[in-house]
């Protein structure tokens, strides 16, 4: 099997990225904002001082972020967004629980580092039909 014949499909990547992230951050936003709120999940980490406001933020991003990645809108600051709240994660869920509690921020992390490398890409995305650019 030669796997030299996916090459043509590489300027797909940028898209699988975008839906893969986006589903997993839409679907993280999702349970902090409307399933558990904004405040159980502030007073889910415990031990740390963090404000209801940051716990709004963080939920806000994943989720609106998720989304902007999905339909392709602006993507590389959606993507810089949510390295930063993931490199925060990984680091508070690093002091709360070492190594293990650092597996899914990490993904995230290359998740949206790469989206924020790669951009938009080329396919089903809102950025090039409304603005004719990528941002």
């Amino acid at each position: 099997m030669c796997l030299a014949k996916f090459k043509k499909y590489e300027s797909y990547a940028p898209l699988v990225l975008r839906l893969f992230a986006g589903i997993i951050f839409v679907y993280g936003g999702w349970m902090k904002l409307f399933m558990m709120g904004p405040s159980a999940f502030a007073g889910m980490l415990a031990g740390w001082p963090v404000p209801l406001f940051w716990a709004w933020l963080v939920s806000l991003v994943e989720f609106l972020g998720g989304i902007a990645l999905v339909v392709g809108l602006f993507v590389r600051y959606a993507a810089f967004l949510l390295t930063i709240t993931m490199i925060v994660a990984s680091i508070m869920m690093f002091m709360m629980q070492g190594m293990m509690g650092v597996t899914a921020p990490f993904w995230g992390i290359g998740l949206s580092l790469a989206l924020l490398f790669t951009g938009v890409g080329k396919y089903w995305n809102l950025e090039r039909k409304w603005f004719k650019k990528e941002f």
